[in-house]
């Protein structure tokens, strides 16, 4: 009986160390990055990495990344997904001002963005200062934070989004964009100023395509020379034709102002602009927005022939 005894004990001993074990391994996921690291350190807080790009590499599901004051002239690619009990979340450290810079990228083809998710879930971008990104290219679309593809349960949040720049006649550039490709739900857009924008025929702060669930709370979005916040449908950037629009999702207690297209070489001295604007969006709720100095205050409509607006709520 005692043999037996010994036994449970022992055995409870080493579910106990297990479960410890567990516990701190999850909570020692942990990365950091300074300006004084190095790649080949171990991660950790008095051995950082030196790049982004290699914190982002290491990043797996239930890591934070802690990133220390500095300028980092460098893009931030998301490499891997969290889940929902261990999500991905880059972010400041302690508050400290990080800044993400794009002022040594060269005009590129194509899409250019300081911060790409493209299909991952379950991430958070936090308290970066992105900024300083712009081309003279036409057909180079510049973006502060892109999120792409299939991407779902993403939060960006206490972000600083300025100075991106299109410099082209007929050239695009977004703050934020969220284009869902395929499906997407769940995409928080929370307290994130974006500001001093020059934009062409695109939007400071725009989700498009097939995204079915999503909150836009807080932000402020401020001089910029096109649209403020836009919720689009039927511009062909979902694969799933039938699912082309951006839908059930609320646009709450954002600060709008000083938007306009006057002078805008896309659109001369029109006044064109909208604060927010849903063109072709579907069960949206728009409510207690504080919107001005901008050339319209919130506008609904399709910009495509038999396809609508449907079902809008505005409260002030």
């Amino acid at each position: 009986m005692k043999k037996f005894y010994f036994i449970l004990l022992a055995a409870a001993a080493i579910m106990i160390v297990l479960v410890f074990s567990n516990m701190f391994d999850k909570q020692d996921q942990a990365i950091y990055v300074a300006k004084n690291g190095d790649d080949q350190n171990a991660g950790t807080k008095s051995k950082p990495f030196r790049t982004l790009k290699k914190a982002a590499s290491e990043a797996i599901a239930g890591t934070t990344v802690h990133i220390r004051e500095g300028k980092y002239n460098e893009k931030l690619v998301v490499k891997h997904s969290g889940t929902k009990s261990e999500p991905i979340t880059f972010k400041s450290y302690n508050n400290e001002k990080v800044v993400l810079s794009g002022i040594d990228l060269k005009d590129a083809e194509g899409d250019t963005s300081l911060v790409t998710i493209n299909s991952k879930n379950y991430v958070t971008i936090s308290g970066l200062i992105i900024q300083d990104l712009s081309t003279d290219l036409a057909d180079e679309t510049v973006m502060g934070i892109y999120v792409a593809g299939s991407s779902n349960h993403i939060t960006l949040e206490n972000n600083n989004v300025q100075r991106i720049e299109t410099n082209a006649d007929d050239g695009n550039g977004h703050g934020i964009a969220i284009y869902g490709n395929d499906p997407m739900k769940d995409i928080n857009i929370l307290n994130n100023t974006i500001e001093d924008l020059k934009l062409g025929s695109s939007e400071s702060l725009v989700l498009n395509g097939n995204i079915d669930g999503f909150k836009v709370e807080n932000n402020t979005v401020r001089r910029s020379d096109n649209i403020g916040i836009d919720l689009i449908g039927y511009e062909g950037v979902s694969n799933d034709k039938r699912m082309d629009y951006v839908r059930n999702g609320v646009v709450k207690n954002n600060q709008v102002y000083e938007i306009s297209s006057y002078g805008n070489p896309s659109y001369g001295e029109d006044y064109s602009a909208g604060g927010i604007y849903v063109d072709g969006g579907k069960n949206i709720t728009i409510e207690k927005n504080t919107i001005y100095k901008s050339d319209i205050g919130i506008e609904a409509t399709s910009e495509h022939a038999k396809k609508y607006a449907d079902n809008k709520q505005y409260y002030l």
